[in-house]
Parts: structure tokens; sequence; C-alpha cells
């Protein structure tokens, strides 16, 4: 599970951050792929869109729908980084 998801702009930059139960801290920038639980559903794409205002990011999947997701309902979260190691085994 995920212990805490948090949205940044920082020099023009937007991203997510957020640390894992086993105290790893991941970064995940618009543009890049990303998994995300919530509410019992399951979630793959781009990050599209971040808004450290309202503490909310989207998502973009593959059939180009855009899913709104509010940091605190996120269950658990993958980084591209993650998804390949639990592909990759």
């Amino acid at each position: 599970m995920v212990r805490s998801v948090d949205t940044f702009f920082i020099n023009g930059e937007s991203f997510i951050n957020y640390c894992s139960d086993s105290d790893f801290n991941y970064t995940i920038y618009i543009g890049q792929k990303c998994k995300v639980l919530r509410n019992g559903k399951c979630f793959i794409g781009t990050l599209y869109e971040v808004d450290s205002n309202k503490n909310t990011f989207s998502i973009k999947q593959n059939n180009g729908e855009i899913i709104e997701i509010n940091c605190v309902d996120v269950e658990e979260i993958f980084s591209e980084e993650e998804i390949g190691t639990i592909i990759g085994g």
C-alpha cells in the first residue's frame, strides 16, 4: 500500500511524489506512465495533469479517457519504474 501521495508544482514543473509502505519515495512526472488503484478500480495510463492547489491529478488512459483522481482516494500507485520491475520480474 501507499503511505502518502502529494502533488507539486515547482519551477514550472508539475509532478506527483509518493511514499510506499517500504519507505521508498517515487516521483512521477507528466508524460510518464503509471498505474493507480482508486475505490477498488485500476487505472493505467499516462500522467496528464497535476493540480497542486486541489491535490488532484489526471491520468490519460490508452483509450483517450481522462480520469481525475484526488490524492486522498489513492489506495495504491505504481510508477513506470515500478511497473517495469513488476512485469520484468
